[in-house]
Formats: structure tokens, sequence, C-alpha cells
């Protein structure tokens, strides 16, 4: 899907990495309550175990989740279930109001 393929996985990692370690984790809001991350199992540049490194030190206010069978894309690849996912998530934000 798109220009993805141009840059090598193992090249965008170290990248990634890169800016991890040069930029301070930002603190969230006081009243950010629910964030939910979706990343595809099988991304080759932000594999599910990084995405959980990235953003553990956020406690409950973020659910990170890997979609078996999901690329790079979520929502090129699965939009029923991202717009599901997305569903749900403005639920509970109203529900939590």
């Amino acid at each position: 899907v798109g220009g993805a393929a141009a840059v090598p996985p193992d090249t965008a990692r170290l990248h990634l990495a890169a800016f991890a370690r040069s930029h301070p984790r930002p603190a969230l809001p006081q009243d950010v309550r629910h964030v939910v991350v979706v990343a595809g199992a099988r991304d080759p540049y932000l594999p599910p175990d990084a995405l959980d490194r990235a953003f553990s030190g956020y406690g409950d206010a973020v659910r990170c989740e890997a979609w078996d069978g999901v690329g790079h894309y979520p929502p090129v690849e699965a939009p029923e279930r991202t717009a599901g996912r997305l569903a749900d998530l403005v639920a509970a934000v109203e529900d939590a109001a």
C-alpha cells in the first residue's frame, strides 16, 4: 500500500528509535482518559512490542491493540474494524462524561 516499501523496515525502526531517544515523552493532559493505539500485528515498521514500549508509561489512559492479519495501514487494510473500534471509543468517552 502506498510508498511504504521505499524505506526498508530495519532503516525505519532505526530512525524511529533515534527519534524516541532524542524527544522526551510528552505528558498526557489530565483530562485524557481514553486513547487507543491500533497497530497491525504484521507491521514491519512498527511492531506491536515497539508500540507497547512507546506507550507503556501512560498507564490505563492508553491502550495498544495489535490486530492479527493487518500490516502498517489498519484503516486501509481493515476499514470496517477500524470504524467499529472508533465508534466503541467514542461511546466509551461519551459514557464517561
